[in-house]
């Protein structure tokens, strides 16, 4: 008897982490003719209802679910935090749990995941990509709601024809800290100004310091939020999204090393993405 194939996801980390997670379980579920029931928690990182900030995934087979005491004692990331209790249930109800870490072990492996899904339920926790999805998708998922499009034509309709996006990454990320500091934006900012003098930009970042540094050099080219990133709040996850699709309506992307959010923008606009590494 084969089995019925049936698929949970929780997508695990900040926006683009839980982006690029449904978007690839999305398509593994569309191989493999799998029903996807996403379980979207609230948490420090990222404390906002999927539908806050995004309207209703227009997919067959696919379900998003809130916040519920039953919903994270099921299906929540078993860890020291919830004391690991979810791993018991997860283990009685799938037939197979994933869990972050064997995510990005198995790296994009669909064979791999190929083989799981046909064991029947599967259980998945990821922040990763779980296997290689079309570059479209992503567009065709996640559609911002009205009030965050608003604001993302009304700063586009600011800016020049030309317009060069920037994603620096601060605070709580070594990597982007270390290996993409401000001295390599600003030389490669400078060289896209030689080849277009009129282009403005736009700025994202988690760092007023940044803002305010960026700012002062580039004067009245620079386009940034006023608003200063919060993760904790649902009007500064709406405007780290709307940050987002700035971005994505750029012409190229400048990334902070190992940052997701600038690998987002970038493959939503279907734009290139230089990674600045030093």
């Amino acid at each position: 008897m084969v089995k019925k194939r049936e698929m949970t996801l929780l997508p695990i980390g900040g926006l683009a982490n839980r982006m690029r997670a449904i978007a690839s379980a999305v398509h593994l579920c569309r191989l493999f003719g799998c029903s996807l029931d996403v379980y979207w928690f609230r948490d420090k990182g990222l404390n906002a209802h999927f539908d806050d900030i995004f309207k209703e995934i227009k997919t067959d087979r696919v379900c998003i679910h809130g916040d519920s005491l039953s919903g994270k004692l099921l299906y929540d990331h078993p860890r020291r935090h919830n004391m690991w209790i979810p791993l018991v249930p997860q283990k009685l109800i799938f037939d197979v749990c994933i869990y972050n870490k064997q995510v990005y072990a198995h790296g994009r492996d669909l064979e791999m995941f190929k083989s799981y899904v046909s064991r029947g339920k599967v259980y998945i926790s990821s922040c990763y990509t779980i296997v290689d999805f079309p570059a479209n998708l992503l567009s065709e998922l996640f559609r911002p709601v009205d009030e965050v499009m608003v604001e993302v034509k009304k700063q586009i309709s600011l800016m020049s024809d030309y317009r060069l996006g920037v994603h620096v990454r601060r605070t709580d990320h070594i990597v982007s800290i270390k290996y993409s500091p401000n001295d390599l934006f600003f030389k490669a900012i400078d060289e896209e100004i030689s080849l277009h003098p009129s282009l403005t930009i736009y700025l994202a970042t988690d760092s007023e310091e940044v803002k305010e540094e960026f700012r002062h050099r580039y004067g009245n080219r620079l386009f940034s939020s006023a608003i200063a990133a919060d993760r904790t709040s649902v009007s500064g996850i709406k405007d780290a999204v709307v940050e987002m699709y700035i971005l994505s309506m750029t012409d190229k992307i400048l990334g902070s090393c190992g940052s997701s959010y600038s690998e987002i923008a970038a493959i939503l606009g279907q734009i290139p993405l230089i990674m600045l590494k030093g």
